[in-house]
């Protein structure tokens, strides 16, 4: 599932443009600006495919100056990178582990001197 966000500025026939936005299936017109001639959509879409012909279809209606997607999460992506990321993270930060059972035993302090004194060589 894949979820963007779109601003849509209306060139002309506002209220034209955000009846027209209603009727496609996937959008949802959050918000209507008719003074500056904004709105906000929503598009839900099963694949980044789709969203894009959204968009596209979004750009192609009548009045429309243009439509810009300005936030898009994608479910499969975020998948995707929790697979890639198992097994490389510490199982403390894979699991519910209390704060106070966490022991920290390195110095900060000594990696940052020895850095300097490897760069200054």
């Amino acid at each position: 599932m894949n979820i963007s966000s779109v601003i849509v500025y209306v060139q002309e026939d506002f209220q034209q443009v955000c009846d027209s936005i209603k009727k496609i299936p996937q959008c949802e017109v959050c918000l209507e600006d008719a003074e500056r001639k904004i709105a906000i959509v929503a598009i839900e879409a099963k694949e980044i495919a789709e969203e894009v012909q959204v968009l596209e279809k979004l750009n192609a209606l009548s009045g429309v100056l243009r439509a810009e997607m300005h936030y898009s999460y994608s479910e499969d992506e975020l998948d995707k990178a929790k697979e890639q990321i198992q097994g490389s993270v510490s199982e403390i930060l894979q699991e519910d582990y209390p704060a106070e059972a966490v022991r920290y035993s390195g110095s900060v302090g000594y990696y940052v001197t020895k850095e300097r004194d490897e760069f200054e060589k």
